[in-house]
């Protein structure tokens, strides 16, 4: 019996007593895993793309931007509560901590092109 063959009838010896529930369950978080790995790359590919088109001055700025964006909103959020932004989709994302966000996603940008990394 070849190695091949244990591992398939071990498997479906697994299969067999996992109810078909669990089995969908498991099929979906799969295909999630290996969609988010997908999706990765291509930003990565992207983001590789930007610094060769670009420079790799805008790719920070990419990457910082997306970061600073994100902790920003986070802690003045946290720090200064108000309205829920979309609480079906994220909970604990406020208006304040969105707002912040995107001020400084702005400030960022302004300070990128009068530091002569902007277009043109």
């Amino acid at each position: 019996m070849s190695s091949l063959t244990v591992v398939w009838n071990r498997v479906f010896a697994v299969v067999g007593r996992v109810s078909m529930y669990r089995l969908v369950v498991l099929a979906l978080a799969a295909l999630a895993a290996i969609a988010f790995a997908l999706s990765f790359f291509l930003a990565c590919l992207s983001l590789l793309q930007v610094r060769e088109d670009a420079g790799l001055a805008v790719a920070l700025w990419i990457a910082v931007t997306a970061v600073q964006s994100d902790v920003l909103g986070y802690f003045v959020g946290k720090a200064l509560g108000g309205p829920k932004f979309w609480p079906a989709i994220s909970p604990n994302k406020t208006w304040s901590g969105t707002l912040a966000g995107w001020i400084g996603a702005v400030v960022l940008a302004v300070l990128f092109v009068a530091g002569g990394y902007g277009c043109g």
